[in-house]
């Protein structure tokens, strides 16, 4: 029997992460160039989310940053982009693929594979695991 659901994971969440967090337009680092996305690994991939958290504590001189888990339908319509293109998502993409029906944009960039979230329908629910000095701990 196929999985209902599928799991994907997003470094630097806080505890409580939910639906509030999600902002598909988020600009990526303060960019100059527009480029956004709420970007997410799946589960091959999900230890860079653990990373991604793990620089934002290192970064904030705290550890109250962990990873932010997004449960959604399994039965996901994606747009596959070319590798580093992945990087170049515009407002204006994220809505024409929405508007086609596409749920999620994945591709390859630095040898892992990124999604990056469209269409906030699918998603089913929400979770949080903490990370505290490199060490996990589920919440």
């Amino acid at each position: 029997m196929e999985n209902k659901y599928k799991y994907f994971y997003c470094g630097g969440a806080k505890e409580g992460f939910n639906e509030r967090d999600i902002d598909i337009y988020k600009r990526i680092d303060s960019n100059k160039n527009g480029y956004v996305g709420f970007y997410m690994f799946d589960d091959e991939y999900r230890e860079y989310a653990f990373m991604d958290a793990y620089y934002k504590n290192t970064k904030e001189g705290s550890n109250d940053n962990g990873v932010g888990i997004i449960v959604m339908d399994s039965n996901l319509k994606y747009y596959e982009v070319s590798p580093i293109m992945v990087k170049r998502i515009t407002r204006d993409l994220i809505d024409k693929l929405r508007a086609l029906g596409y749920d999620l944009i994945v591709g390859m960039y630095l040898g892992k594979r990124e999604y990056i979230l469209i269409n906030t329908d699918k998603v089913k629910g929400f979770g949080f695991i903490g990370e505290y000095n490199g060490k996990k701990r589920v919440k």
